[in-house]
């Protein structure tokens, strides 16, 4: 939402990202045993056939953590369109600009692009 709204914004603005990963469940042997008896008098029970490599993966699990960043990253990479030079603008920057601004989806009709 930064980044969307953000973008034409002439200073800038930094935030901390978090970033998720995935980590592997450490358990005891006692915990696996007791996890593959638990599965197999199920699998019994809904009279699945039994395969020691399939319990095996349904045993290991990943958890997945979410930390922040240690550094700020910065959000809006563009300078304003005001502010570049009119040659260094492309069409479409117009467009989004006009677009993310009057919160329109078609494309406006003509633009002026000038220095005051």
């Amino acid at each position: 939402m930064v980044q969307r709204y953000s973008s034409f914004i002439n200073y800038p603005i930094y935030l901390m990202n978090k970033v998720a990963h995935e980590e592997k469940v450490e358990k005891t042997e006692a915990e696996i045993e007791e996890e593959i008896e638990k599965v197999t008098k199920q699998w019994e029970e809904e009279g699945k056939e039994i395969d020691e490599e399939e319990i095996e993966n349904s045993i290991n699990r990943t958890i997945t953590k979410t930390s922040w960043k240690k550094e700020f990253e910065r959000m809006n990479e563009n300078k304003p369109l005001w502010v570049r030079n009119k040659n260094e603008v492309t069409e479409e920057e117009y467009e989004d600009f006009y677009k993310s601004l009057f919160k329109d989806n078609v494309a406006p009709l003509t633009w002026s692009h000038f220095k005051a």
